[in-house]
């Protein structure tokens, strides 16, 4: 399972991930997500953000796919989980 934070404004993405049996829950709080990035499949945000937001919580992450670009955030323990989820972004 993953983390999805701002699911709610991403029902085509949401669509693509049910597709691929990339299940998520949506818990609404960024910093709680990224805590327990070593603990599930993945973590995504969408949307735009500042990078001091995530600076603290992607400390946590070292070691982990960390990807972060201008419009998304992925994380996952798993490198071809994280790259299918951009892939899947990118076709958006």
């Amino acid at each position: 399972m993953g983390l999805f934070e701002k699911a709610y404004a991403n029902p085509t993405l949401v669509a693509l991930l049910d597709q691929e049996k990339l299940k998520f829950r949506a818990p609404g709080a960024i910093a709680l997500s990224l805590a327990y990035a070593r603990s599930v499949n993945y973590v995504l945000y969408m949307g735009s953000f500042r990078i001091y937001d995530f600076a603290a919580g992607l400390a946590l992450c070292e070691g982990l796919e960390v990807i972060v670009e201008e419009d998304y955030v992925i994380v996952s323990k798993e490198k071809a989980v994280a790259h299918k989820i951009e892939q899947l972004i990118k076709e958006l």
